[in-house]
């Protein structure tokens, strides 16, 4: 996660396979749109109300990282990601 901190760009969409609550505070911290939940992972009832507290998008595919990245950049998905 202290990478989405030091090179993510506010709107971003984090894709990860970690459902802690922790995804939640990182994607409010960074000013992140939504998470994307890889390899059908689904986080707890706390996670998600935090989630809709902070007015942040959950989605979940059953997809892995791998395949989800694929599928988002082969559908024009730009890499958000600060150098």
């Amino acid at each position: 996660m202290s990478d989405v901190l030091r090179y993510s760009q506010p709107g971003a969409l984090l894709v990860t396979g970690l459902v802690s609550i922790q995804s939640v505070h990182t994607a409010d911290v960074a000013d992140l749109a939504a998470i994307l939940f890889v390899a059908n992972k689904r986080p707890a009832p706390a996670v998600l109300e935090l989630a809709r507290e902070k007015r942040i998008v959950l989605f979940i595919t059953r997809l892995t990282m791998l395949d989800a990245c694929g599928v988002l950049h082969d559908a024009g998905l730009k890499a958000a990601a600060r150098t």
